[in-house]
């Protein structure tokens, strides 16, 4: 009698561990095989957005990063040695990083490697942009899983979403550190960043009326885009004060589109065509205020240009409190140092 309830007890344990992890393959595995503080279970997406669960046994010890701010996210949190390969940054890295960032595996891909690539890599951990693992491209969330192969799309790249820092840049930290089971560590840097956005907006204090902006990008052959509310960098331009007059991304159209606006200033997302290079302000302006098609733009032939980096819109990592600090001082000089 005794060993029949023992028996009971243990498919019930089993079974409710399962109703609660999801019915993974990874969590059905002996719990003797994992690493201390494992198995976790992590909530993620696929390319669709449909919410995905994943059950890890142990930290992933063979990262392949296919978006660079998953790669300098987790350099920041000090995985180096964790990452078995990764795309080169868009632009130049943080300057803290630079060396680290470089010290990579660097696929030689331009984006993304082919799924036979990745086969041949055997990596234990696939982090990228959700489009990354259309059916397309790397190949959908499921078809890896299935392969014992864990993934995590970045919150901030899903499509038909608003990505806020709340909502996007934090999860993505807290997820990172439960993943490789550094919470404390993840946290203190969620910390730091809220703590910085605090003395931020402090210092901008309460305004009746915010400066417009608009947020724009330069494809060349005189087509632009017009961030809308689909990107972080658009409550980032909220956070530092800004107010967005383009609610809706608007991409690569022509100058007339945007001449429609009548923005205070001008956020220009630019880019060298250098690798690991960005633009300087100066160089950034130049290029603008150069421009014959803008001639007409108050706000450009003032000089009313805040020069934003193309990595630093498409990074949803911390570092975009750099960015919101840097607009700030450009939209309220005399408030942020």
């Amino acid at each position: 009698m005794q060993v029949k309830m023992r028996s009971f007890l243990m498919v019930f344990c089993i079974a409710v561990l399962l109703l609660h992890t999801g019915c993974t393959k990874e969590a059905a595995v002996d719990l003797e095989n994992s690493a201390p503080g494992f198995p976790v279970v992590v909530n993620n997406y696929d390319s669709e957005g449909r919410e995905v669960r994943y059950t890890y046994q142990r930290p992933p010890q063979k990262v392949l990063s296919t978006y660079p701010g998953a790669t300098e996210l987790l350099l920041t949190l000090g995985l180096d040695a964790n990452i078995m390969a990764t795309v080169a940054a868009y632009g130049a890295p943080p300057e803290e990083l630079g060396k680290r960032y470089d010290a990579l595996s660097i696929l030689q891909a331009a984006f993304i490697p082919s799924q036979e690539e990745i086969f041949a890599m055997q990596p234990d951990f696939i982090i990228g942009w959700a489009h990354n693992f259309s059916a397309g491209e790397m190949g959908e969330v499921h078809n890896w899983q299935d392969r014992h192969i864990g993934t995590y799309i970045v919150p901030g790249t899903l499509k038909h979403t608003q990505p806020t820092i709340e909502n996007s840049v934090y999860p993505f930290i807290a997820d990172i550190g439960k993943i490789f089971g550094i919470e404390k560590r993840a946290q203190d840097y969620i910390d730091d960043c809220r703590s910085q956005v605090a003395v931020l907006q402090q210092k901008i204090g309460t305004m009746e009326k915010r400066p417009k902006v608009i947020i724009l990008q330069e494809h060349g052959k005189s087509t632009y885009s017009l961030y809308g509310n689909r990107y972080i960098i658009d409550d980032i331009v909220q956070k530092a004060g800004g107010e967005n007059l383009v609610k809706e991304q608007t991409s690569f159209v022509g100058p007339e589109r945007i001449l429609g606006y009548e923005p205070d200033y001008v956020i220009y997302v630019s880019y060298s065509l250098q690798p690991g290079k960005n633009l300087s302000d100066a160089e950034a302006k130049e290029k603008l205020q150069g421009n014959p098609e803008f001639q007409s733009m108050k706000a450009v032939m003032e000089g009313r240009i805040i020069n934003v980096p193309f990595n630093d819109v498409n990074n949803c990592n911390g570092r975009v409190i750099e960015a919101m600090k840097k607009i700030a001082q450009g939209l309220y000089p005399d408030k942020v140092l």
